[in-house]
C-alpha cells in the first residue's frame, strides 16, 4: 500500500510539471525557455525575472499592455488543469487500491505551484538544472498540509435498501413470540397426565416397580383412577395392591366437597373414620395376628391378668395354668339381627401343642375349641383363655407350647409359643 501510494504520488508531480511547461510555454522546451531566461539581458520597463514577477508588489508592464496580468490567463490554465489531474488521479488510485484502503487525494492546485525562482527544501524541481533558481517546483507537502487525505470515516454512509427483516438471518434481533395463556387449571392436569405416563413407563421398565407405584398412589387426590392402568397390567401382587389402594382410599378421603363446587380438606373425625374404614381393609389383607400370650395364674379381663413369675417348674409334678391370649387382625361377620339392626360376630378357634426341644418332639396337644362371640358393634379388642394342666411326668428338659388359631371368618391362621423349662426338684 505504501509503495503504491507513493508511485502514484511520483506521477502526479510529474505530470504537474509538464502540464505547467506545456501551459507557460507550449513551443519550447522548459529546460531550454528556463536557460534562456538565465541569459537574456533585462530591458527597461520589462520584468523578466520571474522571482521579480512574483515579489514585486507593482504593477507589472509588459509590452504596450502595463494593466494586464500576462499570467493571469496561464495561472487559470494551471488551476484547471490542476484540477483535472487531480479527478483522473483519484479515479486510478480507486481502481488500483484494495478495498478498505485509504485514497489517496490531489491537493489544491493553488498550494502546489510555488513562486518560479523561489527554491524550497520540499520542492521538486525539473531535472533539466537542479540549481538553477528559476525552476518550476511544486511542493506535495504544502498540497498534503493544505489539502488532508480522506478516509473513510468521513465519508457518509450510504443508506442501504429497505427490506423485510428476518429474525433468523439478522442476528441480534429481538424475537417476540406471541404466548398464549393457559389456565392453572388446565396446566395442572396437562402436568398430572404427563406425569403419570413417565411413573407408569418406569413402572414397567423396572424389576422393583415399587417407587413409582407409591409416586401414582400420591396422584389419587387429583387423579382416582390413577393406579387402575398398573393393577390391569400385573405387575403387583395382591398383598401390593391392597397397600396401595389403601394409601388410594386415605388420600381421596382428606378432600372433602364444600358444597359449592370447591374442595376443602377433611376434619380430623371425617379422617377417623375414613382411618377405620381403610384399617379394616388392611386387617384383612394381613390377617390374624396374636400380638400377645401369656401363662397366667388370673384372668380377670382383656389386660387384666396375673402371669407366673417365671415359667420354670419342677419335674414331676402336674402344673396348672392358664392360657391368656390377645387376637388383632381379626375378621367380623356382618349379620342383621331379630331387630334389623346389624350385629357383628368372630369365630375362632385355638389349638395347643407342647414339644419337647431336644428332640421337637410332640408330646402333649390340647385339642381345637372354637370361641364365638356376637356384638351390636364392631368388636375392637378380643382376647381367649384356655385353662390347662401340664403333665406331672414331664422329663427334665426345655419344652415349647406353641399356641395355633384360626379366623373362621376369613380362614386365615397365626401362632404363638411360650418358652417352658422342667426341671429336677
Amino acid at each position: 500500500m505504501i509503495q503504491m501510494t507513493r508511485s502514484i504520488t511520483s506521477l502526479q508531480a510529474a505530470a504537474v510539471v509538464v502540464v505547467v511547461c506545456g501551459l507557460l510555454l507550449p513551443n519550447i522546451g522548459c529546460g531550454e525557455r528556463l536557460r534562456r531566461n538565465r541569459s537574456t539581458p533585462k530591458e527597461k520597463g520589462v520584468n523578466t525575472g520571474l522571482n521579480e514577477l512574483a515579489n514585486d508588489s507593482t504593477p507589472v508592464t509588459i509590452g504596450e499592455k502595463p494593466d494586464e496580468d500576462p499570467f493571469d490567463a496561464t495561472r487559470q490554465q494551471v488551476i484547471e488543469s490542476a484540477n483535472l489531474l487531480n479527478e483522473y488521479f483519484a479515479d486510478a488510485a480507486d481502481q488500483t487500491e484494495p478495498a478498505g484502503a485509504d485514497p489517496v487525494a490531489i491537493a489544491d492546485p493553488d498550494p502546489v505551484v510555488e513562486r518560479i525562482g523561489e527554491p524550497t527544501q520540499s520542492a521538486i524541481t525539473t531535472t533539466d538544472d537542479p540549481d538553477d533558481g528559476s525552476a518550476v517546483r511544486i511542493s506535495l507537502a504544502d498540497a498534503a498540509a493544505d489539502s488532508p487525505v480522506e478516509s473513510e470515516t468521513d465519508l457518509e454512509p450510504v443508506e442501504a435498501a429497505e427490506a423485510d427483516p428476518d429474525p433468523q438471518s439478522e442476528p441480534g434481533t429481538e424475537v417476540v413470540v406471541e404466548q398464549v395463556e393457559i389456565s392453572p387449571l388446565t396446566r395442572k392436569e396437562q402436568l398430572v397426565d404427563e406425569l403419570i405416563t413417565v411413573l407408569t413407563e418406569l413402572a414397567q421398565s423396572e424389576d422393583d416397580p415399587g417407587a413409582s407405584a407409591i409416586a401414582l398412589a400420591g396422584l389419587e387426590t387429583i387423579r382416582p383412577d390413577t393406579l387402575d392402568a398398573l393393577f390391569d397390567q400385573g405387575l403387583l401382587s395382591e398383598a401390593e395392591q391392597a397397600s396401595l389402594e389403601a394409601v388410594g382410599q386415605l388420600l381421596r378421603s382428606m378432600a372433602t366437597d364444600s358444597g359449592s363446587g370447591s374442595t376443602t380438606i377433611a376434619s380430623p373425625s371425617e379422617i377417623a373414620g375414613m382411618l377405620e374404614r381403610v384399617q379394616r381393609d388392611l386387617n384383612a389383607q394381613a390377617g390374624l395376628k396374636i400380638s400377645n400370650v401369656q401363662l397366667c395364674t388370673r384372668v380377670s379381663g382383656y389386660g387384666q391378668f396375673e402371669p407366673f413369675p417365671t415359667n420354670t417348674f419342677v419335674a414331676g409334678r402336674a402344673q396348672r395354668a392358664i392360657v391368656y391370649a390377645e387376637v388383632e387382625r381379626f375378621a367380623q361377620r356382618e349379620t342383621t339381627g331379630t331387630d334389623g339392626l346389624p350385629r357383628f360376630g368372630v369365630e375362632l378357634t385355638q389349638r395347643l401343642e407342647l414339644y419337647h426341644v431336644a428332640d421337637d418332639l410332640n408330646i402333649w396337644n390340647r385339642a381345637a375349641e372354637t370361641d364365638n362371640t356376637t356384638s351390636r358393634n364392631r368388636l375392637r379388642d378380643y382376647y381367649l383363655i384356655n385353662q390347662i394342666t401340664l403333665p406331672a411326668n414331664l422329663s427334665v428338659g426345655k419344652y415349647t407350647l406353641k399356641v395355633l388359631m384360626r379366623d373362621l371368618v376369613s380362614d386365615q391362621v397365626a401362632e404363638a409359643i411360650i418358652a417352658i423349662e422342667i426341671v429336677s426338684g
